[in-house]
């Protein structure tokens, strides 16, 4: 594809973000991107009779991965007129998270050919995907390589977890980013002694508790025993000790002491960037790609960032690297279908999309061939990680977490802060939990 044509595609989806900016909601943003993608794939299918269908399966809530989809699926179907790709964007699932929404699409025979994953691990266990070529895996710094020897997933993009907050209230009130836990406490209180709502919470989607279940697991968990859910699944440790109960007295007690927004149960994830700009919260613990959108919503407001701290004054960062895309094992049973998979990820890569969709996401890149970061607050964050910062190597969702188990952390949080359980109650039932799901795996 010339340059030229590309520049247009990008400029057209352009000109889609900044209507966005300026009136339209997420859902009513998605629908014009959608009709715009599906506009031209009706265009092509016109020109020509004999395509090859490609299936393009992903989670829709976040806004910017939308726009970056559609800006991909546009633009390779001008380079490919013999493919026809058409999007499948998730649906919400009565737990609320997309990987069940991925098993009950498997379950029916209806999952995509080109497939977005949020637990690549899990993938793999449900046999969804095949494995990857070398044409593929050679373009990315970093893969998870399966037990079998085989690369099922490519990460997206990089995505950095941190506290997003407003520096136009710290600025007033005087205050600092904390540099322990007790510190952030004191900042809480500080905040909502001053009338403001120190924290806002998504926990309308329960994935979105895993950010504070990331950060908690390896402050009050696993800072003192990195092979912590080795060791449980061993029967040398327990959900009901000392530590796991620290981090749900901890996760709780910001609620609590009326340190998140009310309302929390029935905010969602895109929700929460509307509370920062618009002042009704501080802050949000949450990814970097968040930053913009909040931006976008208040031009105006000023944005700090800082990593979390724990007691000793370690800063932590986690990268959302579970997500990826994988081509599904159906998929790579037809010979025409699966190379126009390998040829859309290839795509996807590409210096000028692979880009384009960084810039979008307001994420780092995952490729071998370096890619330009234009955002200024984005380099520090990325040049903070790289100067101090803890990034665990383990985390509660990795290969030594019984399969379904983070799902289940999440939702067990929602049902203590519902009032539904006890925190004696549900660390027993976290326990419960992690052996069976271990004596299932055999």
């Amino acid at each position: 594809m010339g340059k030229e044509k590309l520049r247009r595609i990008i400029k057209k989806n352009r000109g889609i973000r900044r209507i966005a900016v300026g009136c339209l909601t997420a859902a009513a943003l998605f629908a014009l991107i959608f009709a715009f993608y599906n506009r031209h794939a009706e265009v092509e299918n016109t020109q020509t009779e004999e395509k090859t269908v490609l299936i393009v399966t992903f989670a829709s809530g976040d806004d910017g991965w939308n726009r970056s989809v559609s800006l991909v699926c546009a633009a390779f179907m001008e380079k490919y007129p013999e493919i026809e790709v058409r999007l499948q964007p998730s649906t919400r699932t009565q737990s609320g998270f997309y990987d069940d929404y991925l098993k009950r699409q498997t379950a029916v025979g209806e999952l995509g050919d080109v497939v977005e994953v949020k637990d690549i691990r899990m993938a793999y266990e449900e046999g969804m995907f095949c494995p990857l070529p070398d044409e593929l895996t050679d373009l990315l710094q970093d893969t998870w390589m399966a037990p079998d020897g085989c690369v099922y997933t490519l990460p997206g993009v990089r995505l950095e977890q941190g506290m997003i907050y407003n520096k136009d209230v710290f600025d007033a009130l005087g205050l600092t980013p904390p540099s322990t836990w007790e510190e952030f406490e004191v900042l809480c209180e500080t905040l909502k002694e001053r009338q403001y709502t120190p924290l806002v919470v998504g926990g309308g989607d329960s994935w979105h508790l895993m950010f504070w279940c990331r950060y908690f697991f390896n402050s009050c968990v696993t800072s003192s025993n990195p092979s912590w859910q080795k060791d449980c699944t061993l029967g040398k440790v327990s959900w009901t000790e000392e530590e796991p109960a620290e981090m749900l007295d901890r996760f709780a007690g910001l609620f609590e002491k009326g340190y998140v927004s009310r309302g929390y149960a029935m905010t969602g994830d895109a929700e929460t960037c509307e509370y920062i700009a618009n002042g009704n919260a501080v802050m949000l613990y949450s990814l970097c790609n968040q930053i913009p959108k909040i931006q976008s919503l208040n031009p105006e407001i000023r944005l700090g960032w800082f990593f979390m701290p724990d007691d000793e004054g370690r800063k932590y960062s986690f990268t959302d690297n579970q997500s990826g895309w994988g081509i599904s094992a159906e998929c790579g049973n037809d010979e025409k279908k699966y190379d126009a998979a390998v040829n859309f990820l290839k795509f996807f890569y590409s210096e000028e999309i692979y880009g384009e969709i960084c810039s979008l996401m307001n994420a780092l890149p995952v490729t071998k061939q370096e890619i330009p970061v234009e955002n200024e607050q984005l380099k520090a964050i990325s040049e903070e990680v790289g100067s101090g910062v803890l990034k665990p190597e383990m985390q509660i969702g990795d290969e030594d977490t019984p399969e379904g188990f983070r799902n289940f952390l999440c939702a067990g949080l929602k049902k203590v802060l519902d009032g539904e359980k006890t925190k004696e109650e549900m660390l027993k039932e976290y326990q419960q939990e992690w052996e069976r799901a271990v004596a299932d795996a055999g």
